[in-house]
């Protein structure tokens, strides 16, 4: 699996704890789904900062 995503900072809960945050009642720490290393025990690539322009599921990319 390979997540792709504008955003740099890795994946995170978002409504409701985002109005939690906003109010200044969360930090941030607590709405990351998964640090790095825990993304990486998921076999998982990530591609931060990137936008997904198509997907073609017939024709998966070789590692």
């Amino acid at each position: 699996m390979t997540l792709v995503g504008q955003e740099r900072r890795p994946p995170y809960d978002r409504p409701p704890p985002s109005k939690r945050i906003l109010r200044g009642t969360w930090g941030t720490g607590r709405v990351t789904l998964r640090r790095h290393d825990g993304l990486a025990t998921l076999g998982s690539d990530r591609l931060p900062g990137r936008t997904a322009i198509a997907l073609d599921a017939d024709d998966p990319p070789v590692r």
